[in-house]
């Protein structure tokens, strides 16, 4: 069972209520709702865990509770000793044991991210064109409408401001403000969406309390405002207390809003507007000493910042460290020279010897790499009509925003170079993965960092050098490596595998 499902139980089997349980932990009903439905999932290490095990396992005080709750632990397999059954610790442990692992997250995070398009809006019980309720504009502004009502103030002022801003934006506060409102997320996308679309730019502090599943959350929900390309985002790198929250945004010399609160409680809070220009002065330098503080979480590309993301790539390819590069089919970075050129004819001639040279570039990072470090290589050998038909994409695609398409001469060109790799490079590693994959290329480079390119549109690339992500798509690489890859029976194996593709090639 999920974790969702055991707290489900355990609140059916003892009767207990939503907002009875949220007063008894310091939580707000909202999200022992969300947690309940399993759209949040907690981490392992959250205090409120035992703080429910206490409270759950003590109001199992009838015969028939106490007798649902251990044929549900034994049907999980749950040990325990019905002499010395201490019910509190039991449950606990039960609960605790839910997260998910770290491979499952990447694997959905892949999933979402290769899925993820621009959808048209919904609409929310027809109420789409019905304007969301603002309070009238005041200095101080009470509990979470009061909180909805500055933060889209805040936009709004920026978004019609005669010039461009830099954002200043963190909260660690409970997001049932954003989420739990149809209307007003809505709302506040799109105008934070307009505002980004205006040419503001953004530095955001993202709370994720080094959790995989928070960093990925915010990545996946912030996905439409990182592809424009204006948002810089950054995280904390120590464990906060949970107890004290704050909201600080700051729109300099325009605006700010800031608040406090106690546990995830904005009923009670107060939300300061602030527009003296002192003011806004001193909290922005309270906001920079705390961005001193923090580290990037990742840079972010989109079709018009191909040259920033192509120089991130080159830094990326020259530093040591073994490698695991999965595509779609082959990645760029084996592409023959002869063939390169062939696909680069259709670009101006600036742009030809742009690529060019980045791409020789890449190739002599490469061989440099193999004298010392290890690079595998996952790759696809596609259905031969998708290369009759030209739907395998060449890898450089997303430097170019222009998409170039294999045929079957230079995909069998292209074979026959990461053949000879193979044979010249005992490092050079190749794995055939037969079920079809994602579009993404996930690049990930042992204490270096990772990138991630996805292709199709909207296109859209990540550096990340944080390690706990690092480390948790490596692992999620690893999982389809299979013990012995580098061994010279494994390679040969390899080899004839491609060589039979690359002789089905020619006979088509």
């Amino acid at each position: 069972m999920k974790f969702n499902e055991k707290l489900d139980f355990l609140m059916n089997l003892t009767g207990t209520s939503n907002s009875d349980l949220a007063k008894q932990t310091s939580l707000d009903p909202s999200f022992i709702s969300r947690l309940r439905s399993g759209s949040r999932r907690p981490s392992r290490n959250e205090n409120y865990i035992s703080k429910m095990a206490t409270i759950l396992s003590k109001r199992c005080r009838e015969d028939y509770q106490l007798q649902g709750l251990l044929s549900k632990l034994q049907s999980e397999n749950v040990s325990f000793s019905r002499d010395s059954l201490n019910v509190e610790t039991v449950v606990e442990e039960w609960l605790k044991s839910s997260p998910p692992e770290p491979q499952s997250k990447v694997g959905t995070f892949v999933r979402e991210l290769d899925d993820f398009s621009f959808k048209k809006r919904a609409t929310v019980n027809g109420e789409m064109d019905k304007p969301y309720f603002e309070e009238p504009k005041k200095d101080v502004y009470n509990g979470i409408q009061g909180k909805r009502s500055a933060v889209l103030r805040f936009l709004n002022e920026v978004l019609h401001s005669d010039r461009k801003h830099t954002l200043y934006l963190y909260s660690d506060e409970d997001l049932s403000w954003i989420i739990d409102d149809p209307l007003f997320t809505l709302e506040w996308s799109k105008v934070f969406l307009q505002v980004l679309q205006k040419g503001n730019k953004v530095k955001i502090v993202h709370t994720i309390n080094r959790s995989l599943d928070e960093m990925f959350s915010a990545i996946k929900e912030w996905m439409p405002f990182y592809l424009t390309g204006n948002i810089e985002p950054f995280y904390y790198p120590r464990t906060r207390d949970s107890n004290f929250r704050r909201t600080i945004f700051i729109a300099p010399g325009l605006c700010a809003v800031t608040s406090n609160s106690i546990g995830r409680n904005l009923e009670n809070n107060l939300n300061f507007y602030l527009t003296e220009t002192e003011t806004i002065k001193t909290l922005l330098m309270e906001f920079e000493d705390f961005l001193k503080l923090c580290r990037p979480l990742m840079k972010i590309f989109n079709p018009s910042s191909s040259n920033s993301l192509m120089d991130t790539l080159n830094e990326f390819e020259e530093e040591k460290g073994n490698c695991i590069l999965k595509t779609r089919a082959v990645s760029s970075v084996t592409i023959p020279l002869f063939t390169l050129e062939k696909f680069l004819k259709i670009y101006p001639r600036e742009d030809r010897e742009k690529l060019f040279n980045f791409h020789k570039r890449r190739q002599r990072s490469l061989v440099e790499l193999l004298e010392t470090e290890s690079f595998t290589e996952i790759i696809q050998l596609p259905d031969y009509n998708e290369l009759l038909e030209r739907k395998i994409p060449v890898g450089f695609t997303v430097f170019t925003g222009s998409s170039v398409f294999y045929d079957t001469h230079t995909f069998k060109a292209q074979l026959e170079n990461i053949i000879s790799l193979m044979k010249h490079y005992p490092n050079y590693n190749v794995l055939i993965q037969e079920a079809r994959s994602d579009e993404l290329t996930i690049y990930g480079k042992e204490n270096v960092g990772l990138i991630i390119m996805k292709y199709t549109q909207p296109c859209i690339s990540f550096a990340i050098n944080e390690p706990y992500m690092t480390q948790a798509f490596l692992d999620y690489l690893k999982i389809g490596l299979p013990q012995g890859t580098a061994s010279a029976a494994s390679r040969n194996q390899t080899i004839e595998r491609i060589n039979e593709y690359i002789k089905e090639l020619k006979d088509i």
